[in-house]
């Protein structure tokens, strides 16, 4: 085969009277190419369109089974579509962004769906409530169990010269499988420093692993700190492995165990500010609104008085008569379920109040019930859009 990009005008090459055609091969179920700039472009665009393919069939039994739970959601995730997502990632290494981004689409699309989630959400938000680990970092952290095991061969097998060879490849500076190595672990949004005395010996790479893995949950967390519609996720506090307090990044959280759909993916659209209220619908410009709307414009469409945001919406506002006696109803209901939060009512703001009943696991179903018909109530009105000749600013 012939690698590379290929020149403007294509030559013809003859071996033995015969024209050498440019082809795409498979071996050992990697796809190589000689049509393309990259080797692997191929491999990549195969194994996204069979994760895509193999993402939808895996809701196809909606239909049959009603609604795919998360936790199901999940394990078929692992085991289906990541699957093809990571496949030959020991060897194929992601040096370039342009072809793992058509990687990383399946995972979001498929992990939007089972969350309910709009296609424009957030991704960190997906991720850290699954515990999934993004799929451009996971195949990062993988080539290191292979480069692991070649480390603990003995020096008389093929594979552990072959592997030190590469070592000293890029200890030279020069292009080899080490280097391709390093130079993914330097591209990650927090990049890893990776040497080639740290690729040596097995302790040297599960510290490069644990590194990676903690770039991750930085990456993840640090979209979450800057954003304010994930104000309700910061400093959540939940046990570890040894029983302590602590924030736990990838998790998959307890209220995706809920039963009703409906309520759970109010939910979890209400914890992860992706629902159809003001402050998030008119977060940028729509179709038939090309001018951007301030947040202390984004107002209830019922009151004209308060942003419409979760706590206004959920704790704030009870003008609606439906919603007088909704909430009289689950405040009651919850206040009997953990007491200690009717004090809360009184020494906390609006949004640490609903913080701490997102939180809370013993009043989990009714707060994702009463989330339900709150937002039901206010899908029944159309969100109240700030004219263009208002002299917006906020």
């Amino acid at each position: 085969m012939v690698f590379g990009p290929l020149p403007r005008i294509t030559p013809s090459i003859f071996f033995n009277g015969n024209v050498v055609a440019f082809v795409h091969e498979k071996f050992v179920g990697i796809w190589f190419t000689s049509v393309k700039r990259h080797l692997f472009e191929k491999h990549y665009t195969v194994k996204a369109s069979k994760a895509q393919g193999v993402a939808h069939a895996s809701f196809t039994v909606d239909s049959m089974i009603c609604t795919v739970s998360p936790k199901e959601g999940v394990q078929l995730c692992m085991a289906r579509v990541n699957h093809h997502l990571i496949s030959g990632c020991e060897v194929v290494l992601d040096i370039t962004p342009r072809l793992i981004a058509k990687l990383e689409k399946p995972q979001k699309r498929y992990l939007r769906s089972l969350l309910g989630l709009h296609s424009q959400s957030m991704c960190a938000v997906f991720l850290t409530e699954t515990g999934l680990l993004p799929i451009r970092y996971r195949r990062a952290i993988l080539p290191f169990h292979l480069s692991k095991y070649w480390a603990s061969l003995p020096d008389t097998c093929h594979a552990k010269a072959a592997y030190l060879s590469s070592l000293q490849l890029s200890a030279s500076g020069s292009i080899s499988w080490a280097s391709d190595l390093r130079s993914v672990l330097g591209s990650l949004p927090v990049p890893v420093a990776c040497t080639v005395s740290s690729l040596e010996s097995a302790e040297a790479i599960e510290e490069l692993i644990s590194s990676t893995q903690l770039s991750c949950e930085s990456t993840i967390q640090g979209e979450l700190n800057h954003s304010h519609r994930t104000y309700l996720l910061r400093n959540r506090l939940e046990t570890d492995t040894t029983g302590k307090m602590k924030i736990v990044v990838l998790r998959f959280r307890h209220y995706l165990r809920l039963i009703s759909a409906p309520c759970r993916k109010a939910f979890t659209c209400f914890l992860l500010a992706d629902h159809n209220l003001a402050v998030v619908a008119l977060r940028y410009p729509g179709r038939n609104r090309k001018y951007h709307i301030p947040r202390a414009w984004r107002l209830c469409r019922f009151w004209l008085m308060d942003t419409e945001d979760e706590s206004h919406t959920a704790l704030v506002f009870t003008a609606h008569p439906d919603l007088t006696p909704l909430k009289t109803g689950f405040l009651r209901e919850v206040f009997a379920l953990q007491p200690s939060l009717r004090h809360m009512t009184a020494t906390q703001s609006a949004d640490e109040f609903l913080g701490c009943l997102l939180l809370g696991r013993r009043v989990m179903t009714p707060v994702a019930r009463f989330l339900c018909e709150v937002l039901r109530v206010f899908d029944t009105k159309e969100i109240w859009v700030a004219p263009a000749h208002l002299n917006l600013q906020g």
